[in-house]
């Protein structure tokens, strides 16, 4: 055991580093919170009508899944909540775990 660190937080470290392997890929996805909003993506007409649009226009721009993905982070920053505190601190850091690049390369792909 390194000096300065229990038994109790290497364990608490052990857990952290098997959850942050656990939350990588998921259902085909780069992690958890890229395939929950992706799926909330697909499953709301409005959202996807939007989006598929959006991508019919960017097809043609050899970067349009970049704008795209910079499109579809800005939509959703401005639903987000303000929270305060914990709760707060959790939904930013899921937040930032989604991967809008790969999410907008989806939906390009599947035009």
């Amino acid at each position: 055991m390194k000096k300065g660190v229990s038994e109790q937080g290497w364990r608490r470290l052990a857990s952290l580093s098997n959850y942050s392997k656990v939350s990588q890929e998921y259902q085909g996805w780069s992690n958890y919170e890229t395939w929950a909003v992706a799926l909330y993506m697909d499953s709301d007409r409005g959202i996807y009508k939007y989006v598929m649009e959006r991508a019919n226009e960017l097809k043609s721009d050899p970067d349009g899944w970049m704008v795209l993905a910079d499109n579809l982070k800005e939509l959703y920053e401005e639903q987000m909540p303000e929270l305060e505190g914990a709760f707060g601190q959790l939904l930013s850091g899921a937040f930032s775990q989604v991967n809008w690049d790969e999410i907008a390369k989806n939906f390009m792909e599947n035009l």
